[in-house]
């Protein structure tokens, strides 16, 4: 049997459960010494109507108690409508391809640790019901609740209406560059980096998020623009002049105009919290919808005359050049709605445990991304160009950046390691930390 075929075989728990349409891939060999509960959820399966496409998140997510060896993911898109949408492989050369199905080496996932995978649809025409889109994971060990394997009966597809389509992304707290729990210490201070963005085909004038953290993490400092509960656990941060345009349109790099914004929160565990415990915070955003327009008009995207302070703004990855802009036309006393929030909510955990002097610090951070800020920006809308332009980042590298995905080419197979991390792609010679 060769490895290439053992990539199937390997998934094929995962198969039976995914409605029997993998089950001719066989069954994988299990380690019954090696327990690990995975868990599959696949969010933002509804695309705006002349979008061209939308990345979705698969997260799986090791519910422990051990690290999940040679974990697998199979997308199955044969239900799927194929005049409506089209689901891409993750990578052509280095996943193994069988008419609709695919597969993909994960790798090891750490006990408690999630890995989003950025999938994306391309819609290709029409509005209304897609089809389902089918997936499963699996890993070489025993999986005590394969209940949640898989999207059992498949995720819904749908093209919808036309609007705004933001999508929420938070980061662990903290992971370190190989996938492993880089832990925050009792008394330690760690930073969330978050991610809105609007993947629809209608701007925003303006979001409002929440983060929420767990019990015994607080705030260890205040972004411009929010507001906090008197415990320091909730913050809820308003930002009415940020207009976020589709990615679609935001393909000038020399422009004022973004499809996304990024930042980070300082927070402190406390010293009395249990260790080592992983604790689970929250993010959620909503729009700020523009008014209704007075006569018919096209829904054009809006520029950011200054970021607020500790934001920076991101730029959208070039699209195909076959895949031209859009803005639908609005009726007149009408707001678009927005078009999927089940993408608007993510999740975050806060490693907490005794450390040898790494994994956090006790030292207060601002809470501005210096580090983060493209070169020449200043917190100024639009930036420089010099140096080659703006990092190339939005909802792929988005999600791209909070799954974390290291990938490698292993015996010709798809290496990501588990770990949730902001990457930033930039062109040569620009390269900067995103940490």
């Amino acid at each position: 049997m060769n490895s290439r075929f053992n990539l199937f075989v390997r998934a094929a728990a995962a198969s039976a459960l995914a409605a029997g349409s993998l089950a001719a891939f066989g069954a994988p060999a299990r380690a019954a010494d090696n327990v690990a509960d995975l868990e599959l959820t696949i969010t933002g399966t509804k695309i705006a109507a002349t979008s061209s496409g939308k990345v979705i998140k698969a997260t799986i997510k090791n519910h422990g108690p051990n690290t999940a060896v040679g974990t697998v993911i199979v997308f199955d898109s044969q239900r799927l409508i194929s005049s409506k949408v089209k689901l891409e492989v993750l990578d052509a050369e280095l996943c193994e391809v069988r008419g609709a199905k695919f597969a993909c080496i994960i790798g090891d996932i750490a006990s408690g640790v999630s890995l989003d995978l950025p999938i994306t649809l391309t819609r290709l025409g029409g509005t209304g019901n897609a089809g389902k889109l089918v997936a499963a994971v699996a890993h070489e060990g025993k999986d005590p609740n394969e209940e949640n394997d898989a999207t059992n009966g498949g995720v819904d597809v749908e093209v919808g209406v036309s609007g705004p389509d933001l999508y929420a992304q938070a980061d662990d707290v903290e992971v370190d560059a190989n996938g492993a729990k880089k832990l925050v210490a009792p008394g330690g201070i760690g930073k969330v980096n978050f991610e809105v963005g609007n993947q629809g085909d209608v701007a925003v004038d303006g979001v409002t998020f929440e983060l929420k953290l767990p019990e015994h993490v607080t705030f260890a400092g205040e972004l411009d623009g929010c507001t906090y509960d008197a415990a320091k656990t909730v913050a809820t941060c308003k930002y009415d002049k940020l207009p976020l345009a589709p990615a679609d349109q935001d393909k000038n790099p020399g422009d004022n105009v973004y499809s996304a914004i990024k930042g980070f929160h300082t927070v402190k565990v406390a010293e009395n919290a249990p260790s080592p415990k992983d604790l689970t915070g929250t993010m959620k955003v909503d729009a700020i919808l523009a008014a209704a327009p007075a006569v018919e008009a096209p829904a054009a995207p809006k520029a950011i005359a200054e970021l607020p302070e500790g934001l920076v703004g991101e730029k959208a990855e070039e699209a195909p050049a076959d895949k031209a802009a859009q803005s639908p036309i609005v009726k007149p006393g009408k707001t678009a709605p927005e078009v999927d929030k089940s993408d608007n909510s993510d999740q975050f955990v806060v490693f907490v445990g005794k450390t040898n002097g790494g994994g956090g610090s006790d030292k207060p951070v601002a809470d501005k991304p210096v580090a983060d800020k493209p070169a020449g920006t200043d917190n100024q809308a639009g930036g420089s160009t010099d140096g080659g332009g703006l990092p190339v980042t939005g909802a792929k590298a988005g999600l791209i950046g909070g799954a974390g995905l290291a990938v490698v080419a292993v015996g010709g197979f798809l290496m990501i390691s588990a770990r949730r991390r902001r990457v930033v792609l930039v062109t040569p010679g620009d390269e900067k930390s995103a940490l």
